[in-house]
């Protein structure tokens, strides 16, 4: 089990790095954005001389700045529906004129729909592939997979052959892409690099002191996703920030700010427990009858203290009988009279009784004897 763990942590770590080493920089995003290639592909969506040879590399454009512009898991690209396509609205609350859709079946679905953002070029290019490249493939085939027998809704993107994409093939598809876009960037471009890539640059912004226009809780939402997510598997540079401020907080703060150690204080007691009532359930009596017999807010009532056993010794036991013989057999356990009498008794006065011993306490050693004994 210990060999599993430093293997799971060395690997951790690896990949760590891996993704760290691998983030999009600023000027990779903004070729993916501005290369010129966008028009050449913009021009091949209004032309389509050969759509059925054309299908599969116009998707993959589209996936691709889908993926970009989003920053969703490529769950929420593979389960767009056309339905939710046709049902997406315009948003013009930035520079930029946006068509917004929502995909219902995603990864995180729990936390709500996945918003997939089309900027306008984007959007010509999805309706025709909607009305053009996409009915050469589709087929009975072209739905979305459910288990239960709800109205089968057609997907928007599709394979070669009509069926639904795998998430698990995007990340070959829009490698393709993003190189052409970019031929600067290595290795695979994946969902969850872009996402990375996202969320770092965002908090790099931040730190930096100029405004994103995006708050990290809008930036998650987007993401489908928590910040607390954000910040514990794609915000890649926080790692090493934070390693560097509690450096730094124990380099100068800790070392120039001596104080005193105090002593913890101790908890008090938040209340009395309260008392439980065990009684025996019984068909003619339920359970909830006797819970309304229960006193309500009733409190156990505070132990006192064990009284201390008090012993005579023998000879003063015997003194004590011999001087109160006459009061324990007529019965008379009076303790004012049972002292008076010991107190003016020669052996009890000697054993100095009525000073080691209190009033009640020789009354009750008398009556206790004669009880014992049966004497009254």
């Amino acid at each position: 089990m210990k060999s599993f763990t430093e293997e799971s942590a060395s690997r951790k770590t690896e990949v760590h790095q891996e993704d760290f080493q691998s983030l999009l920089t600023s000027s990779q995003m903004w070729n993916l954005f501005n290369s010129p290639l966008h028009d050449e592909f913009e021009k091949r969506f209004e032309k389509l001389d050969d759509p059925e040879n054309e299908f599969v590399e116009l998707r993959d454009y589209l996936i691709t700045m889908l993926l970009l512009q989003s920053a969703q898991r490529p769950g929420a690209v593979c389960n767009l529906t056309i339905n939710e396509f046709q049902a997406g609205e315009w948003d013009e609350s930035t520079s930029v004129k946006q068509f917004v859709t929502l995909t219902k079946r995603h990864k995180t679905a729990g936390t709500g729909p996945a918003s997939l953002s089309w900027d306008t070029h984007i959007y010509k290019c999805a309706q025709i592939y909607l009305e053009v490249l996409r009915p050469t493939v589709a087929n009975k085939h072209s739905f979305l997979q459910r288990k239960d027998k709800r109205e089968k809704e057609p997907l928007f993107f599709l394979t070669a052959r009509g069926n639904p994409i795998p998430s698990s093939q995007i990340s070959n598809r829009i490698t393709k892409v993003a190189k052409l876009l970019d031929p600067s960037i290595s290795g695979n471009v994946t969902g969850k690099r872009i996402r990375k890539s996202a969320v770092s640059s965002h908090r790099q912004l931040d730190d930096s002191g100029e405004s994103s226009g995006l708050s990290k809780e809008e930036l998650a939402r987007q993401m489908s996703h928590s910040t607390s997510t954000a910040e514990g598997h794609y915000a890649m540079r926080d790692t090493i920030k934070g390693c560097a401020r509690a450096s730094n907080f124990l380099r100068y703060v800790v070392a120039t700010t001596p104080g005193k150690a105090k002593s913890p204080k101790k908890m008090k007691p938040e209340g009395l427990w309260k008392a439980v009532v065990r009684r025996k359930v019984s068909p003619e009596k339920p359970l909830r009858s006797l819970r309304k017999q229960l006193p309500a807010n009733k409190r156990s009532p505070q132990k006192s203290p064990k009284k201390k056993k008090i012993h005579f010794l023998p000879r003063e036991t015997q003194a004590l009988m011999k001087a109160t013989e006459a009061f324990y057999k007529e019965g008379n356990f009076d303790p004012d009279a049972i002292w008076q009498c010991i107190n003016n008794d020669e052996a009890c006065q000697k054993l100095k009784i009525t000073e080691k011993y209190g009033k009640m306490q020789l009354r009750n050693k008398v009556k206790r004897y004669a009880k014992a004994r049966k004497l009254y």
